[in-house]
């Protein structure tokens, strides 16, 4: 379980998000490639540090600093646990691969996919529309066990907005499959 914390903040439209991704020993990325968004602001520059501790454990730390008053700003912080199962309780139930419901559902811009996988190994996630084509692939790679999350922002593998409607996301690890629903409304 041997991975690099990376965070960055993105400014578009106004809006500062804080990201984060892990990557593996071979540079391959562990979550979704445009990383999960830890935070979301309106009007401001983010400043992230992150500190690695024990047990998969990683702190993220980060300043919000308002434009309208720069010498200003809110200190915020966040743990993150990238194990898979806790250790002070012995009697949990293994990990199990179960594909949660996105939220929010319907959506617009983007939602949020969470899952959990039970074994490390490849793991595929993939978005399909009400005709059974693949419109995104959001998650190809090898991810370690545990709790993941990727956020779709509505864009297919061109990088183009889908239409609204209803569409499929399915989850394939270890030789199992699951599949559910979510919706897209502008």
């Amino acid at each position: 379980n041997d991975f690099l914390v990376a965070t960055w903040s993105e400014l578009n439209n106004y809006r500062a998000k804080l990201k984060v991704n892990l990557i593996n020993s071979t540079g391959a990325l562990l979550l979704d490639a445009n990383g999960v968004q830890l935070y979301d602001s309106l009007q401001a520059q983010l400043v992230a540090s992150t500190t690695r501790l024990a047990n998969n454990k990683t702190m993220f730390t980060w300043v919000q600093e308002a434009d309208a008053y720069p010498r200003f700003g809110s200190l915020y912080a966040q743990m993150l646990d990238f194990t898979t199962v806790d250790n002070d309780n012995n009697d949990s139930e293994p990990l199990t691969l179960n594909l949660l419901q996105n939220y929010p559902n319907p959506f617009n811009p983007e939602t949020t996919i969470a899952f959990n996988v039970p074994n490390s190994g490849l793991v595929k996630l993939e978005v399909y529309n009400l005709k059974g084509q693949k419109v995104k692939t959001l998650i190809n790679d090898n991810l370690i066990s545990g709790k993941h999350s990727v956020v779709w922002n509505g864009r297919d593998n061109n990088n183009k907005h889908v239409a609204s409607g209803v569409y499929f996301y399915r989850l394939k690890s270890d030789g199992n499959s699951q599949t559910n629903k979510m919706i897209l409304m502008k």
